[in-house]
């Protein structure tokens, strides 16, 4: 055997196994993460499942397991956008004082390819006994909560979505002061019923299923407030459903009032998940949530779930996006002037 031949084929796996190995030139690289970890506990040291942790001052966040425990993972692209200063993490859970705390004294800067890892520990909840006859022991846990209902957060896709108009919060103190403005409005436009459930740090109000025409617009009662595909009321619809297969078009809005930030679920409702809120939420806000301050980070969003019927004996699906924008459907709605 030729040595040199042994030299040179030696060379030339070197070459393919270490040279492969390196990335090739401006390949990307999986940009950094920050991974926040711990567990969430009361003051008797057990652990709360449910409970909604989140970095201030981004969207989306995480929920605690059966155990307490939480693993919270932010992007680069999330973490650049945070001001300069301490990093915060807020925790929330009904019947329970929301609490702030701070991960980093400053905005950490994180490498490409890697994932800084912050571990918090055991994070102690306290309860909020500001009213203890609106607490109960509820589902799989054995802790003191609200008997408000959670709304699945983050809420599911809307067809489609817009703040509240600012007249509306003006001089609003407390949250019991935003559900009273909004009652008042819906009261005036035909909606007899509503139902309230827990939110991160707020709380959401939904209305009741209602019928429109292809135009957003509520139709005569009682078919506003009918779920039977609409008939027709003169002979114009008559020729109309005639020539055109007869549609059903429904309606369901939702308030949300939180200083959380979020970002919608990738998921489709069904209609019978819109017409069940109405069915499981609370008539009433309790005064538990009524009493918390409405601060200037509050904000209220309006998600519009718009259900489209086509045939009589068919689902409806969820209409996305909707033709008509939020503040549409509030003024056709008469929510809103």
């Amino acid at each position: 055997m030729k040595p040199c031949c042994f030299r040179g084929s030696f060379w030339v796996v070197w070459v393919v196994l270490f040279g492969l190995a390196r990335p090739a030139p401006g390949q990307p690289t999986a940009p950094g993460r920050l991974l926040i970890t711990g567990q969430v506990v009361d003051k008797k040291d057990s652990a709360i499942p449910g409970a909604t942790v989140s970095l201030a001052g981004t969207a989306g966040g995480a929920s605690t397991d059966a155990q307490g425990g939480f693993k919270l993972l932010v992007a680069d692209s999330l973490v650049q956008k945070l001001p300069p200063g301490p990093v915060s993490l807020n925790l929330f859970f009904v019947g329970y004082q929301p609490l702030r705390l701070v991960v980093m004294e400053n905005r950490p800067m994180l490498v490409k390819g890697q994932t800084l890892e912050v571990p918090m520990g055991k994070l102690t909840l306290a309860e909020d006994s500001t009213d203890l006859t609106q607490v109960v022991t509820i589902g799989y846990s054995t802790h003191i909560s609200s008997v408000v209902p959670n709304l699945a957060w983050p809420p599911p896709q809307p067809s489609t979505r817009c703040p509240l108009p600012a007249p509306f919060l003006v001089g609003a103190k407390r949250l019991r002061d935003v559900d009273a403005r909004l009652s008042a409005s819906l009261q005036r436009a035909g909606y007899s019923y509503r139902a309230y459930y827990s939110i991160p740090e707020g709380f959401a109000l939904v209305t009741q299923l209602e019928q429109t025409d292809d135009q957003a617009t509520p139709r005569p009662e009682p078919e506003r407030w009918s779920e039977a595909m609409p008939h027709a009321r003169n002979l114009l619809e008559w020729l109309k459903n005639a020539l055109f297969a007869n549609k059903g078009h429904y309606r369901v809005i939702v308030f949300t009032v939180t200083p959380t930030p979020f970002v919608t679920a990738d998921e489709r409702m069904p209609k019978k998940v819109a017409t069940d809120w109405l069915k499981k939420g609370l008539s009433e806000l309790p005064a538990t949530i009524g009493r918390r301050r409405f601060t200037a980070d509050c904000v209220v969003t309006v998600l519009v779930y718009e259900f489209l019927q086509e045939e009589d004996g068919k689902p409806a699906h969820l209409v996305d996006p909707s033709l008509f924008s939020g503040l549409t459907h509030l003024a056709k709605a008469g929510i809103v002037p």
